[in-house]
């Protein structure tokens, strides 16, 4: 078996990996979302949900929003439902531009959530 785009041999095992690696925006859950959040900042779900415009928790949101958007297939109904906001808050929040530490923390925290979701992958050795 030959990769399509590269012509090099692959194995069924690796064409699996490189599937799910593909799909990881349709694995993702807003739980998964919220839980590398909560492993990052140290703000779960009640913070997120809060209504108070604490720095903290709205740093938190937006993370959150944006993560959320990003790592999974969530309309963004579904996804202010979820931490009890209108979905016109969650597309402001994606507009609004990403400062240097919500960037940072995006990074760290998009990662986790990937290298969390790869992990129950099939290996491949």
């Amino acid at each position: 078996m030959y990769c399509e785009t590269c012509g090099q041999p692959t194995s069924p095992r690796r064409v699996v990996h490189e599937y799910y690696l593909s799909k990881i925006s349709e694995i993702a859950t807003l739980k998964d979302v919220v839980e590398a959040i909560e492993e990052e900042l140290g703000i779960g779900m009640r913070e997120l949900r809060a209504q108070r415009r604490n720095k903290d928790f709205v740093f938190g949101r937006h993370l959150y929003v944006r993560l959320a958007m990003d790592y999974t297939a969530k309309s963004t109904v579904q996804i202010g439902n979820f931490i009890d906001r209108d979905h016109t808050s969650i597309l402001h929040l994606y507009k609004k531009k990403m400062e240097d530490d919500l960037e940072l923390a995006y990074r760290r925290t998009g990662e986790r959530l990937k290298a969390k979701l790869t992990s129950s992958l099939p290996s491949l050795s």
